[in-house]
């Protein structure tokens, strides 16, 4: 196994400090499976690699991927108007919203349901519907990213075009075939009682009583499918995603559609909710180390690669693939820091990751 010494002592420095209380971490480089796992999964529980812990947003390519299997299948465009597949999208100026600039998060219209995690499908995509376009925006020039309007939007167009569930579709379609045995979008009660202890539990480490976030992972939450946010599952699993992506064989898209997903189909823009210039390919967020390698949020790392491709969930998960190294980290903490400590944080822990496994490269953004 690969010696981590760096990445262990910040890792532990973290739990010591009560940035979180456990970690879990899965690697795959260049074939071989890497794991580390510290600290507790909840109270007097050692975390292992078996714990499900939530992704939150580090779930998106999961629905993203749905829609692209439809779209390789020539069931729907990705210049198409939304309006065409969800007709009660088209209001207040969102007619000419298209899914490529949903899936890059330049569509424009930043509700209220980004802010709210609410329980009920119709409701939301009712507050989606009625959302308006953002003054003076120009879908596809603007860049704003949305945590779940858009997502409602993707996971309604499937819904109506599969006949049948979203988070049923995905489980079949996505995770099934990824060998994804315990990654869930929407976990029913009754599996998340028998899951029992591998249940962990997340807390906002941001406020010094580090309470429990029930509304993202406990027994209630867990049952309800929201897409983008609601996948929850080990890192071992998320790794697995990321493996059968960069091998492009086939098992979930065709090597072509991959391409097209982790290209740069959104370069450079400004993106209004991070405040940053930031690289998106379709339902992706890219390597953007080239608008600031100190300050672009959810990154991975000083040295990733330009070719690397991933997701973060908010201020707990990322998980990402770097061809160019052979490289697959997933990585999961059971405590969330305010945003601007935990994008430090992590950036420093996936640096330290490239430095322990002497991937290090210190020209790559040095033009």
């Amino acid at each position: 196994m690969a010696e981590l010494g760096r990445l262990c002592s910040l890792l532990q420095t973290a739990i010591d400090v009560g940035s979180f209380r456990g970690v879990q971490l899965a690697m795959n480089l260049q074939g071989q499976d890497i794991d580390l796992c510290l600290g507790e999964a909840s109270p007097g529980v050692e975390m292992t690699s078996q714990h499900l812990l939530p992704w939150l947003s580090a779930g998106k390519p999961l629905t993203a991927i749905a829609w692209a299997q439809l779209w390789e299948a020539g069931r729907i465009g990705l210049d198409d108007p939304v309006i065409e597949y969800v007709p009660e999208f088209g209001l207040r100026g969102k007619e000419a919203i298209t899914f490529r600039h949903l899936l890059t998060h330049t569509a424009g219209f930043r509700s209220l349901v980004d802010v709210n995690a609410g329980s009920d499908w119709s409701q939301q995509l009712q507050r989606v519907y009625h959302a308006r376009l953002e003054r003076d925006w120009i879908p596809g020039r603007h860049a704003g990213y949305q945590a779940r309007g858009s997502w409602y939007v993707l996971g309604e167009t499937i819904q109506r075009l599969v006949g049948g569930p979203l988070a049923q579709w995905i489980r079949g379609h996505v995770t099934d075939p990824a060998a994804m045995d315990d990654t869930w979008l929407e976990l029913p009660s009754d599996v998340f009682d028998e899951y029992g202890l591998r249940m962990a539990r997340l807390y906002d480490t941001s406020e010094p009583e580090a309470a429990v976030e029930e509304v993202f992972s406990g027994r209630v939450a867990a049952a309800v499918c929201v897409p983008g946010t609601s996948a929850r599952g080990p890192m071992r699993d998320l790794c697995r995603l990321y493996q059968l992506l960069s091998k492009s064989d086939g098992t979930l898209l065709a090597p072509t559609t991959i391409a097209a997903m982790t290209a740069r189909q959104r370069s450079g823009l400004y993106d209004r909710t991070f405040r940053h210039r930031l690289d998106w390919g379709l339902g992706f967020v890219l390597e953007s180390n080239q608008h600031g390698a100190d300050t672009v949020p959810y990154g991975y790392g000083r040295h990733a690669s330009q070719r690397t491709f991933g997701h973060a969930g908010a201020r707990c998960v990322t998980g990402f693939s770097d061809p160019e190294n052979g490289l697959v980290v997933a990585l999961g903490v059971n405590g969330r820091l305010a945003q601007s400590a935990h994008v430090d944080q992590f950036r420093e822990f996936l640096t330290a990751i490239y430095e322990d496994l002497d991937l290090a490269r210190s020209d790559l953004h040095d033009e």
